[in-house]
């Protein structure tokens, strides 16, 4: 089968990426990508070798995106200032990329070494911010998980429905920093 002039693997991913965000993952399939571009499912395979590779793309993108985002929400920044910006930033990705964020989630494979390095670019970003308090560098991994941990469950609750009492969520996000701010400085 001939490719499609005009189509390319970018704006097949591209598609998907638009998909995740406003139908979310469980929408992102063959058919679906396929239908949004105007062509029958088979004709993907000429750009991608289908869902898994759809997938693994998708993840890829959306950790760049998110490490870009929190790289420039850190820039001349440090300690308590550089905490509260990717907090902001990393909840702020998540509003406008829900799908794009869920793939994510999961720690790359061994066999995915692309998606690894940015993974791991985000940890080191996070790790430099922990390296101005007063922690080891095992602490500070541990720390690293708790935000993570935080800043998912804050953005998974918010995007889920899970805040309905009246008070504003950004200001909830700023009192959680604060807190987790406050247990590094006091730690033992």
């Amino acid at each position: 089968m001939t490719p499609r002039i005009g189509l390319t693997k970018d704006k097949v991913i591209q598609t998907a990426i638009f998909l995740v965000d406003t139908k979310g993952v469980e929408n992102v399939t063959i058919a679906t990508v396929a239908k949004q571009l105007n062509i029958k499912p088979p004709s993907l395979y000429n750009h991608v070798d289908g869902l898994t590779e759809i997938y693994g793309e998708l993840a890829l993108e959306g950790l760049n995106r998110l490490y870009g985002t929190l790289s420039n929400a850190s820039k001349n920044k440090s300690s308590d200032v550089a905490l509260h910006s990717i907090s902001v930033a990393y909840v702020s990705f998540v509003r406008a990329h829900p799908g794009l964020y869920e793939m994510t989630i999961k720690a790359p494979a061994e066999n995915e070494p692309e998606r690894r390095k940015v993974a791991d670019n985000i940890l080191q970003l996070v790790l430099k911010i922990l390296s101005t308090y007063q922690i080891t560098e095992q602490q500070a991994l541990h720390q690293a998980r708790a935000l993570r941990s935080l800043l998912h469950g804050f953005a998974t609750l918010e995007q889920q429905g899970g805040f309905g009492l009246p008070q504003h969520v950004d200001e909830s996000l700023n009192v959680a920093m604060n807190t987790y701010i406050n247990g590094l400085k006091n730690m033992d």
